[in-house]
């Protein structure tokens, strides 16, 4: 048997079609249990569809949230740190000046 890969967008239209074909059988039932069964079944694609949007929503979610709060982290940081000093360089002096110190 080959395992087909789909896409999540995919895999939440398959479920949702399912369930379409579940709720179709339940309506031409022979007994209230089956078209019960069929109806469940459907119930249950529907629910496994939603999880899964659901999970791109909230991965996507906590990714923007994990980097609002990591840009404050570095902001509320950077504000701590001592302002830059540099080094003076070799053209900040002259050949002729001495260093007194």
């Amino acid at each position: 048997m080959v395992k087909a890969t789909h896409s999540r967008d995919e895999a939440v239209d398959q479920l949702r079609d399912q369930a379409l074909s579940c709720r179709r059988l339940a309506r031409s039932s022979r007994t209230a249990i089956g078209s019960t069964a069929l109806l469940t079944v459907a119930g249950q694609f529907e629910a496994d569809a939603f999880r899964i949007e659901r999970l791109d929503r909230d991965e996507f979610d906590s990714h923007e949230s994990a980097q609002g709060r990591l840009r404050a982290a570095l902001a509320r940081q950077s504000s701590l740190w001592p302002r830059a000093v540099t080094a003076p360089s070799a053209n900040d002096f002259s050949i002729g000046d001495r260093f007194d110190g």
